[in-house]
């Protein structure tokens, strides 16, 4: 078992062959488009699926163990793809939609699905929080769009009750309780965890919508 699989082992997942394909896709693709969008700062394809794909990954565990029958899921701050695309390869009964403020981001996430065939992806270019998005989702989630306090309100407004935000934050990341309460969200848990790239400790914030 090579340290692919046995990461993989560690979230419950197994890759099926058409999963593996399109994701290694992906990176190929994207590894195109990189210097062009400014997309990663990573020196090889290795690093894309080991900093990128695995901690997306991590968001595909959650929503498999908290909201299996999630039909609706929305990456706000979309970026090239890194969580949304591979949730949308990953849960491919969900609908996904990716919030995207860049409109040459938008265009490359729309020729990803395209590539990649992913019928189940919409690309909305708009930013978060400037223009009212008229879909309620199951679940929502974000990486590095900001401090928490700031998109804790963007990233819940469009939840539906008992839905939940998974927030890509650093570590010592804590939301104000004054926020939480206006935005009416509880924290439901904290996924901690390391890639196997670095020592460098991640962490995932869930929030549900009460």
């Amino acid at each position: 078992m090579d340290k692919r699989e046995a990461y993989l082992k560690t979230l419950d997942l197994k890759l099926s062959p058409k999963q593996e394909q399109n994701l290694l896709a992906y990176i190929d693709l994207l590894w195109q488009k990189k210097s062009d969008l400014n997309l990663t700062s990573v020196q090889t394809k290795q690093e894309i699926w080991d900093r990128h794909i695995l901690d997306a990954l991590n968001a595909v565990s959650l929503i498999k163990k908290i909201n299996k029958t999630a039909l609706n899921i929305a990456d706000f701050g979309s970026g090239a793809g890194y969580i949304g695309l591979v949730i949308a390869i990953m849960c491919s009964k969900a609908k996904i939609t990716l919030v995207e403020s860049l409109n040459k981001r938008c265009l490359f996430l729309n020729w990803i699905c395209l590539k990649l065939g992913l019928n189940n992806v919409e690309v909305l270019n708009i930013k978060a929080g400037q223009k009212d998005i008229d879909k309620i989702f199951d679940i929502t989630t974000e990486r590095a769009m900001g401090k928490i306090d700031d998109i804790l309100p963007l990233c819940t407004k469009n939840l539906k009750h008992e839905g939940h935000f998974f927030a890509y934050q650093g570590v010592e990341s804590v939301p104000s309780s004054q926020v939480m309460q206006t935005t009416e969200v509880c924290l439901e848990l904290e996924k901690k965890y390391f890639l196997p790239c670095d020592e460098k400790m991640r962490k995932i914030a869930v929030f549900r919508k009460v």
